[in-house]
């Protein structure tokens, strides 16, 4: 079985080559990086699906498949990995949060990582983690405003 290491660096490697075989630019912008990389784990999901369907009709049931797809090693599954199971493969493909959901990320104008809570309220509240006076916190913060009072 390979590494996650091993993984990622094939995963990488297969980007660039759809990336190449798209004709898009040497190395790939992040945006095509992105673009790529979601359907592949689209099409991934959907093996995965496909797999389970196999794993069920073999007998097994949704705690194994759980321990198969890594859940059961979760330490926030509430002692229902196999529930996790389920609704990953029912389409609720993220465990259940235990207070607001956040995708991290650094920011290039305050050299800090953020935690974005997504695009639900103020960007003063969703993007928490920026240094005092950033610049593209402010920036973000006017853009909000003006499409705010534009909708009045």
């Amino acid at each position: 079985m390979p590494t996650d290491p091993e993984i990622r660096l094939a995963l990488a490697a297969t980007v660039q080559r759809l990336a190449n075989w798209a004709g898009a630019a040497v190395p790939p912008s992040p945006a095509t990086v992105v673009t790529i990389a979601r359907k592949l784990e689209i099409a991934a999901h959907a093996e995965v699906e496909r797999a389970v369907r196999r794993v069920r009709e073999d007998g097994q049931g949704w705690p194994a498949i759980a321990s198969l797809l890594g859940l059961d090693a979760l330490p926030c599954h509430g002692g229902h990995p196999a529930r996790l199971a389920f609704g990953y493969c029912t389409g609720l493909a993220r465990r259940p949060e235990t207070g607001r959901p956040r995708f991290l990320w650094d920011c290039c104008a305050c050299g800090q990582t953020v935690a974005g809570h997504g695009p639900t309220s103020t960007p003063a509240s969703s993007e928490q983690g920026h240094a005092d006076g950033c610049q593209r916190l402010a920036a973000n913060i006017t853009e909000w405003q003006h499409a705010r009072e534009g909708r009045r």
